[in-house]
Order: structure tokens, then sequence, then C-alpha cells
């Protein structure tokens, strides 16, 4: 007997939206949803974009992403995809009234989840010196 396939029940089905303005393609980012906003924070960029610079620089950092020979790319920035706009726009750190903002180091493999009040919250991950945190970051992806 062979395999039958279905179709998802109610008509769902995958569709592609625009990526005009969207983050760089990466891997291993951590990603959350906030009600309508996705969360898309830091990640592994691609091989490719980073073999020539790399031959030739030893290790650089720089606003949101850190580079060496051995680690390759790691990005720290965070974006936010409005689900219900379908727009996407980078978040800049801001310091914060309490003095407690803070910019996260350039990281991978690290894990987000939304809190009970839609903060995400960020644990762990690689850094780009190939060391494990075990850091906990928390960002309110509603605060302007």
């Amino acid at each position: 007997s062979g395999v039958a396939l279905r179709s998802l029940p109610f008509g769902r089905t995958w569709r592609q939206v625009a990526t005009a303005g969207a983050p760089s393609a990466r891997s291993h980012a951590g990603a959350a949803l906030s009600a309508n906003l996705l969360v898309v924070f830091g990640g592994d960029g691609s091989p490719a974009s980073m073999v020539a610079s790399v031959a030739q620089e030893p290790a650089v950092a720089f606003a949101n992403v850190a580079r060496t020979r051995e680690f390759g790319v790691k990005y720290n920035d965070t974006w936010i995809f409005n689900t219900s706009a379908e727009t996407w726009e980078e978040v800049k750190a801001q310091e914060g009234v309490d003095g407690r903002g803070v910019t996260p180091l350039s990281r991978s493999h690290h894990s987000l989840v939304t809190g009970l009040a839609r903060e995400v919250l960020g644990y762990g991950g690689q850094l780009a010196d190939g060391t494990f945190t075990d850091e906990v970051l928390i960002l309110d992806p509603s605060a302007s």
C-alpha cells in the first residue's frame, strides 16, 4: 500500500512574504513571537559572505557582526517582523532611563522565548570567540 498525501485541514497553506528590508540570511538565530511581532536576534552569517574578508583579517568586531577565523560570522542585531503589516524593522539598542540597557554580544545557538507580559527572553548561546554564555537578556519588542 502506498502513502497517501493529504492537504492540511481548513485550507492551511504556506505563503511567502516580501523580504524587502529584511535581515541578512543567517542560521542558528533566535526567534520568538510576541503578539504580532516576530523577534529575530543574532545568528551565524553565510560562510560565503565571510571567506574573503576573514582571510585578510584575523578578527574584526563592529556594530552588529563579529568575525573570527575560527568561528565565522556571528550577528548581534535584532530585527522585528510585524506580521500584520508584513514589514521588517531593525531595532537599535537603547541605554534606557535606568541605565540598564545593553547591546548583547554577537552569538548564535541561543534560545528566545516569549514571557507572560509579551517580553522576549534570551538565554545562552555561543559567542564569537567560541565560548558559551549563560546570560539572560530581556527585550520589550513593543517599546519604541
